[in-house]
């Protein structure tokens, strides 16, 4: 199923959980995005998992979300430029966190992810899907 721009801001932007999650990146230290900027490409990670319900990602921000703030914390650790996120692009880092077999450095890269990018993320996936499963 293929979620629309105005279904992705109205989940994101009542989301208490991927709020949450984004005041902490930036607590940690990232730069804040223009608040929907290409929020559409969540579309893909929610197809790319077969979910139809947006909601399964306040499950698992709810459930993980220590582990979660750690995963995100070691994302900011690893980085050699200034990122900025937003809360659309966070969960987009949680479902890479839960589904690691599933995204893999080449689709990030085909989808418009910047290469150092998409392989730091896959490494902190990597490194705490086991946490996050």
């Amino acid at each position: 199923m293929s979620f629309t721009k105005d279904q992705l801001v109205q989940y994101v932007y009542n989301s208490k959980p991927a709020m949450n999650l984004y005041q902490s990146a930036i607590a940690i230290g990232f730069w804040p995005d223009f608040p929907d900027y290409k929020i559409e490409s969540l579309s893909w990670f929610l197809e790319a998992i077969e979910v139809s319900d947006i909601s399964i990602i306040d499950d698992l921000l709810i459930k993980k979300e220590e582990t979660l703030k750690r995963y995100i914390a070691h994302i900011y650790a690893n980085r050699n430029n200034p990122w900025r996120v937003t809360p659309g692009f966070l969960c987009e880092l949680a479902l890479i966190a839960k589904h690691p077999n599933l995204f893999k450095l080449e689709n990030l890269v085909e989808h418009g992810w910047d290469e150092d990018i998409a392989s730091i993320v896959i490494s902190a996936a990597n490194k705490f899907s086991k946490n996050i499963a």
